[in-house]
């Protein structure tokens, strides 16, 4: 709900998954842990020289403790000489600030409803 609410929109398709959805996937997924609870988790797709980061999720209980930050490097890590891409919404400033901080930068821009704009960011090795 926290991304819905910076987009101004009411909720977002992600936002309805529960535990079993998101197990249930085609994509590399890596979780980060606090004791035995899960804490966050980055979903990603590598295919050719080109890496999609599709999700990053992290429990509002456990925001600005540097869970985000572990995963993407994490995955940055596992794929050094890849490219990387990732969508976010345009108005989504702690997703942008993030990414801007592994030199991610803008590659493309699209509208998906009228006040709803999604932009794709772009990592090269």
């Amino acid at each position: 709900q926290v991304e819905a609410n910076l987009l101004g929109v009411i909720s977002l398709p992600p936002q309805d998954e529960d535990l079993k959805d998101l197990t249930n996937t085609k994509h590399e997924v890596y979780v980060s842990y606090e004791k035995s609870s899960p804490t966050g988790a980055i979903f990603i797709e590598q295919k050719n020289s080109l890496v999609w980061i599709h999700k990053l999720v992290v429990d509002p209980n456990h925001f600005r403790k540097g869970i985000a930050k572990s995963l993407v490097s994490y995955a940055l890590n596992l794929y050094p000489d890849f490219i990387f891409n990732v969508s976010t919404g345009d108005k989504n400033q702690p997703a942008l600030n993030l990414y801007k901080k592994f030199h991610f930068e803008l590659k493309s821009r699209s509208e998906l409803a009228e006040g709803l704009s999604v932009v794709t960011l772009e990592r090269k090795p």
